[in-house]
């Protein structure tokens, strides 16, 4: 038997435990292991905010010093506001936006980025943990939600200078793009409502585009001379002349032909988030308006992240499309935490009547 290779030669490897009988595969440690670096990543979390409430303190007490317990507490705290406690709105946006801190490490074992005043923090971050967004949008969210956040982010990525931004710029792209995900969460769950309710099928937007112009088609005023008179006839039903007939056969054939080369693929997320920008923008630009508390705890994340907004001038920050891919992530699960917190509400009023 050979004896084993030289330890310098041999890359360091760790063993990934077994999965549902599968093989077991080796992948590199992270280069980062010394000390140092692994207290500044247990220092960066749970995520940058410094809370400022007295639920917010005690909560990241709680994180620091017993994590297997935070999770309990808060529950306790929605728990608490949902059965009448006096609870500020800053108060519940800080437990609303630690809470998604909790969901973003349980789902990549990685805290949300680091606030841009450090950017050895941010080095580091990006380092070990450069793909911890999308490898969260891909476990908790729909295809149709990874594929617009996805398209999204590479919108902005055709056009902002990454990865040096202004610090103003940086501050609104990242604000802009919780917003987005808070909205196409709201459309998404309308989405699957009224899909499951049967009220409204948007058709794909070419097939509206046909409707309309055979619409338009049929409201022009009939050609004079060409209608059946009804001289001599006291009930006489209109009846299309030769020539009108021919017109309606030909905008049918032509919109069965268009129809065909549409196909019939079932109307997805992006369709709906079209038809609506289209058809009913209002009910669009509600879906993009946050609750009080969700704003705030919007605004809470891009100051610990970007710093207050009167600060943020001429200076240059480091920033990549995976930090618009987070801001995406955290406005949905944002929007998923205050909907459980009123689920909660509603079944408790609903025991006590």
């Amino acid at each position: 038997m050979l004896p084993p290779p030289p330890h310098s030669s041999m890359p360091r490897l760790a063993i990934v435990p077994v999965v549902d009988g599968k093989d077991a595969s080796c992948v590199p440690f992270h280069d980062r292991e010394d000390a140092e670096s692994l207290e500044t990543l247990r220092r960066l979390s749970p995520g940058p905010l410094q809370p400022v409430t007295a639920p917010g303190k005690a909560l990241m007490c709680f994180w620091q010093q017993a994590p297997q317990d935070f999770e309990a507490h808060c529950k306790y705290e929605h728990m608490r506001a949902a059965c009448g406690g006096m609870q500020s709105l800053e108060e519940q946006a800080e437990t609303l936006l630690l809470n998604v801190y909790l969901r973003f490490c349980q789902q990549t074992s990685a805290p949300p980025r680091p606030s841009s005043e450090d950017e050895t923090d941010y080095d580091l971050y990006i380092s070990v943990f450069q793909d911890a967004p999308m490898k969260a949008l891909h476990q908790t969210c729909s295809s149709d939600f990874c594929m617009i956040a996805e398209a999204h982010v590479l919108g902005l990525a055709s056009t902002a200078g990454f990865p040096r931004l202004v610090q103003k710029d940086a501050r609104a792209m990242y604000s802009s793009a919780m917003r987005f995900g808070y909205a196409v969460r709201q459309a998404e769950i309308r989405f699957k409502a009224d899909g499951a309710a049967g009220t409204f099928v948007p058709l794909p937007l070419e097939a509206e585009m046909v409707r309309e112009e055979l619409e338009h088609l049929w409201s022009k005023p009939a050609v004079p001379g060409e209608r059946g008179s009804s001289s001599g006839s006291s009930s006489c039903q209109d009846e299309l002349t030769p020539s009108d007939a021919e017109a309606a056969h030909q905008s049918l054939q032509e919109v069965f032909g268009r129809l065909r080369r549409i196909g019939e693929t079932k109307p997805a997320l992006a369709t709906y988030l079209g038809w609506l920008g289209k058809f009913d923008p209002e009910a669009l630009s509600m879906l993009s308006n946050p609750t009080p508390a969700i704003a705030i705890a919007m605004k809470c994340q891009v100051d610990a992240v970007w710093g207050k907004a009167q600060k943020a001038e001429g200076a240059t920050v480091t920033t990549t499309p995976s930090d618009m891919l987070e801001a995406i992530l955290l406005g949905a699960w944002l929007r998923d935490c205050d909907a459980d917190v009123r689920d909660t509400r509603s079944r408790l009023q609903a025991g006590e009547q």
